[in-house]
């Protein structure tokens, strides 16, 4: 496993809703979506992401709730960096950070509003009065 770092430009949301992601081509769970961007996202999962095997990865986003998961989400992504999670509630789990090569123009509105949702329905960011 290589793990690299990069300073990410954009700010991720951090997921209201459950998206599973899979390897599209043979369907194999990688993990759920932690937080996205229009740019990329973090994975968390049980194994180490071999982030140096392949250039890019052909991904499925399954999106949860009403209708969602039935069309998947469409990615190509780049794996920026992979590294064992150090919070205890989490031991033997690994997180990853993607970057996002190709998207549909479809897709990417998925993804912008699956952002907006996961924003509006945070609790934190809820204005005070």
């Amino acid at each position: 496993m290589i793990v690299m770092k990069n300073q990410r430009l954009e700010t991720r949301t951090d997921m209201s809703e459950y998206v599973e992601v899979y390897e599209r081509g043979t369907d194999h769970f990688l993990g759920h979506v932690v937080d996205l961007s229009p740019e990329g996202m973090r994975v968390l999962g049980l194994r180490p992401f071999e982030i140096s095997a392949l250039p890019t990865m052909p991904l499925d986003l399954h999106v949860t709730g009403v209708g969602e998961g039935r069309n998947p989400i469409a990615v190509e992504a780049a794996g920026v960096w992979c590294e064992e999670e150090t919070n205890p509630d989490l031991s033997n789990f690994y997180s990853a950070g993607f970057k996002f090569v190709s998207l549909s123009s479809t897709d990417t509105r998925r993804i912008e509003r699956l952002i907006e949702d996961s924003a509006f329905r945070d609790w934190r960011r809820i204005p005070t009065y």
